[in-house]
């Protein structure tokens, strides 16, 4: 659950009273009472409520709440995020490297931001030399489809 101001936890254990105790009722009345806010999920009503009844708080416990962003790491993670912009063939160890972070956490920003390395495989390519067999292959299929009615239509191709 996402942590809240104190006055934003009030406000929607508020409102899920107000509702009974319905979360997707309060869901909906908090959205159109405080529209300005951030929207929280249905159960975080039910759970606030459980938590105030439970502690005696609106505020969850260390337990509840993740570890926060270290602040130098959002800056990494815009130096990671620029630097696969402005090159998006460098590897993740590249990349790594310059920032000085290691790869597995180039890989986690980049998966956070819905980006995925991969390396670019060329598995075909035309060189001088194959014009001619391929002039030759399509001779053949226009004089085969010319000797044999149908012939072209008979290729099955897997």
């Amino acid at each position: 659950m996402p942590e809240y101001r104190i006055e934003e936890y009030v406000d929607m254990h508020f409102v899920y009273g107000e509702c009974g105790g319905n979360a997707r009722a309060a869901a909906r009345r908090y959205a159109e009472r405080f529209p300005g806010r951030r929207q929280p999920y249905r159960e975080t009503f039910s759970t606030v409520d459980r938590r105030l009844r439970e502690t005696r708080s609106v505020l969850p416990k260390n337990q509840e709440i993740g570890r926060g962003r270290d602040p130098d790491m959002v800056n990494i993670e815009e130096q990671i995020i620029t630097r696969v912009e402005e090159d998006s063939s460098a590897s993740t160890r590249e990349i790594a490297r310059e920032v000085g972070v290691s790869h597995w956490t180039v890989w986690r920003r980049l998966r956070e931001s819905l980006l995925y390395p991969y390396h670019l495989q060329r598995v075909q390519s035309l060189s001088p030399n194959d014009f001619i067999p391929r002039q030759n292959f399509c001779r053949w299929i226009v004089n085969s489809n010319n000797e044999t009615l149908g012939f072209l239509s008979s290729i099955q191709i897997c």
